[in-house]
């Protein structure tokens, strides 16, 4: 086998070969440019999404502050329908809960955090909204409800939080032994978001 050709055999050997694989070659440029336009479209496109729902969100925050909770809902399911997937959905319903359960709407509250519980939401906002909705059960006297809430969420990080809580509503029920049971577990937690003190006190006045 040869290894080297004259300039001329070269010439005709490359020429013979684009002949025959022209049309591959520039459907591959076609397909690479495609791919890269694409994914510069997606890039861009992602970001005008990502930019609107942070301007809704926005809008959304500067309504509740007025008080003005119907029209915020109304804008939250603006914001779901045209934005489902954004981080910004569960936080807006979060928002939305909070001035609902401040103005005492807690069948409201109630619904607004089951979304983002049962939403797309990540861990941390989910495990926030457990804490919340398990809150909000027990305004609206629906301790048991609140209680199997709790004691069924995902190891998420509020455990020690979860704990807390479920002491508060069954100190408040009259079951001191479970809110013992739950103080304790908070306190042994270890946790730096844990205000022990308060814990503590609470555990000391079942004494």
């Amino acid at each position: 086998m040869e290894f080297e050709k004259s300039d001329q055999e070269q010439v005709e050997a490359l020429q013979k070969w684009w002949k025959e694989n022209w049309l591959s070659l520039l459907g591959g440029l076609v397909l690479g440019l495609g791919g890269i336009l694409g994914w510069q479209y997606y890039g861009q496109y992602s970001d005008a999404q990502a930019a609107s729902a942070s301007m809704t969100y926005e809008s959304i925050k500067a309504t509740l502050a007025t008080g003005q909770l119907e029209a915020a809902s109304q804008d939250v399911e603006v914001l779901t329908q045209a934005h489902p997937k954004s981080p910004y959905v569960a936080q807006a319903h979060l928002a939305l809960a909070q001035a609902q359960a401040d103005a005492g709407e807690w069948s409201a509250a109630e619904a607004s955090l089951r979304k983002v519980v049962d939403g797309q939401a990540d861990v941390a906002l989910k495990g926030l909204a457990i804490l919340r909705l398990g809150r909000a059960l027990w305004a609206q006297d629906k301790t048991d409800e609140a209680l199997s809430l709790l004691n069924s969420a995902p190891d998420n990080g509020y455990a020690p939080l979860y704990s807390a809580l479920k002491g508060d509503i069954a100190a408040a029920a009259g079951d001191a032994d479970t809110a013992r049971e739950a103080y304790q577990a908070a306190l042994a937690s270890n946790a730096d978001f844990i205000d022990n003190n308060t814990v503590q006190q609470k555990l000391d006045a079942l004494n």
